[in-house]
């Protein structure tokens, strides 16, 4: 083997050195831009957290300032036959108003909204009152009828 052999030798391995080299570079930059993808998403989920955070603490630190007297009173039930009010004796308006009413196991809530002082947020229940008395009335005419009420009385 000649001088030009041998040259031609050491050209073609390191082609191949150079060629396995350029494999490993690729290998490398694709794994880098997944990962450079995953950072984006991440960075992007942050962000918006942050967001969220901020407008949250914001809200947080108005409510801190925010100077209320809000204060509700009940009125009406049984004594007016099912027609519930709820009037704010506060001297400030109560913002955003939701109330979780329960009439006879009912679960009901309202959402009236923002309700200014000496302002009222009324329920007509009449209707679920009038059902809960004819079942009570019902009731005790059965016992009645059936002399159990009668002959407990005895008993004891």
């Amino acid at each position: 083997m000649d001088l030009a052999g041998i040259g031609v030798l050491v050209g073609a391995g390191i082609a191949i050195g150079a060629l396995w080299v350029a494999l490993l570079a690729r290998t490398d930059s694709n794994a880098a831009a997944r990962a450079a993808a995953t950072s984006a998403a991440s960075s992007e989920r942050a962000a918006t957290v942050a967001e969220q955070s901020l407008e949250l603490s914001r809200a947080e630190s108005q409510r801190k300032v925010e100077r209320s007297d809000v204060e509700w009173k009940a009125e009406g039930g049984k004594e007016r036959g099912g027609l519930i009010v709820y009037r704010n004796v506060g001297t400030t308006t109560a913002h955003a108003v939701t109330i979780a009413l329960t009439v006879n196991g009912r679960r009901m809530d309202l959402e009236p909204g923002d309700v200014p002082p000496d302002g009222t947020v009324e329920h007509d229940a009449r209707e679920l009152y009038a059902k809960a008395c004819e079942y009570l009335n019902a009731n005790t005419r059965a016992l009645a009828d059936s002399a159990w009420i009668h002959r407990s009385v005895f008993l004891v």
